[in-house]
């Protein structure tokens, strides 16, 4: 069965959780103790996951966003021309260690989803709201689309699917030219 954790090797651990550095960089700190006895004592104190180690990446988040305008993930990703998901995950750690605050939400284009926009320093981090229902899509859909562009392609959707059920006939010409339809 191993040494027991004194208190003050609980409390490093908690320190080591929080920080966003490498484990095996204030891993000196627990002589005598493995990575593994680390997790597993980390995981009885229910401390979860590991903060994400602070990388190259963050100093040019900060040095973007020192001009304080919200952007969200996708923009700062764009502009650093790295991946969306990696940005994401230093804004978020950054919003949790109070580095950073969400200024709003707004609605992304592409899925109309909720998507944050992030803002440099302290502050109180905007709520997010309740997802649109399938409905509310709908409305604000029909209230945004070109109400002709939208009449021909859902007149055009339709006569796709009759002919994909056979309820259309084709025409002796067309049967001639492209063959009857199966």
């Amino acid at each position: 069965m191993g040494n027991r954790w004194s208190d003050e090797e609980r409390e490093i651990i908690r320190e080591i959780w929080r920080s966003p550095v490498y484990l095996k960089t204030d891993f000196d700190r627990l002589p005598g103790r493995t990575f593994a006895a680390v997790a597993k004592e980390a995981s009885k104190l229910g401390l979860g996951r590991k903060a994400k180690p602070i990388g190259p990446m963050f100093s040019l988040i900060n040095r973007l966003m020192a001009d304080r305008k919200p952007r969200t993930a996708k923009e700062v990703a764009s502009a650093l021309a790295s991946r969306r998901t990696s940005v994401w995950e230093a804004l978020d750690g950054a919003v949790k260690r109070g580095e950073y605050h969400i200024a709003g939400y707004g609605i992304h284009p592409d899925h109309a989803r909720n998507e944050a926009a992030y803002v440099i320093g302290k502050g109180k981090s905007a709520v997010k709201p309740r997802p649109e229902t399938s409905a509310e899509r709908a409305r604000r859909f029909r209230k945004e689309v070109d109400k002709v562009e939208h009449s021909f392609k859902r007149k055009q959707y339709t006569l796709n699917q009759k002919i994909k059920r056979g309820g259309v006939k084709r025409d002796s010409l067309s049967s001639a030219l492209y063959g009857s339809a199966a």
